[in-house]
């Protein structure tokens, strides 16, 4: 089992059985700093994580390399690259 506590913005812990998360996912809006978590079960649970969504895509990097998911870790597009195929 690989659990971790994640902490937010106002003091508050959240600890996060991994083995139940089937999707992290980060805001789309720029002025809103929440990590979404979606488990098996269909249940979302919103953590505010940061100021903006840059702050939420850091800490979701950070916890990809907690949990060894190098592959998965956030990285923008070269200048000029396009961001998917």
């Amino acid at each position: 089992m690989t659990a971790i506590n994640i902490p937010d913005i106002y003091g508050r812990w959240y600890l996060i059985n991994f083995d139940l998360v089937k999707l992290i996912g980060v805001s789309d809006n720029d002025k809103n700093g929440d990590l979404m978590v979606a488990f098996t079960d269909q249940s979302k649970e919103w953590i505010t994580v940061g100021r903006v969504r840059t702050d939420a895509v850091r800490v979701l990097g950070h916890l990809c390399e907690e949990l060894g998911a190098s592959g998965w870790i956030p990285q923008l597009p070269e200048s000029g690259d396009s961001d998917h195929e």
